[in-house]
């Protein structure tokens, strides 16, 4: 049985990652690191639940593994 998993972005540059069996969230902090803006503003993940897509107003978008909540990499445009 799948975890069940829930993933939002945020205006304070963070996103969390929800597993719904646990009470609170985990808290990834890497966005708005090259402005001061950073909002992020879309979260998405992929087919297997692994990984997760984010990106921020920062004109970033950062790959997180949503197990150990890392960045595995970031793209700058």
């Amino acid at each position: 049985m799948r975890t069940a998993i829930l993933a939002s972005g945020s205006g304070d540059k963070t996103v969390k990652i929800w597993h719904l069996a646990k009470k609170e969230p985990e808290t990834l902090k890497r966005h708005g690191e090259y402005s001061w803006s950073g909002s992020v503003n879309s979260v998405a993940f992929s087919p297997d639940s692994k990984k997760l897509a984010s990106a921020s107003d920062d004109k970033t978008v950062k790959l997180w593994d949503v197990l150990t909540a890392k960045e595995i990499c970031g793209f700058q445009s």
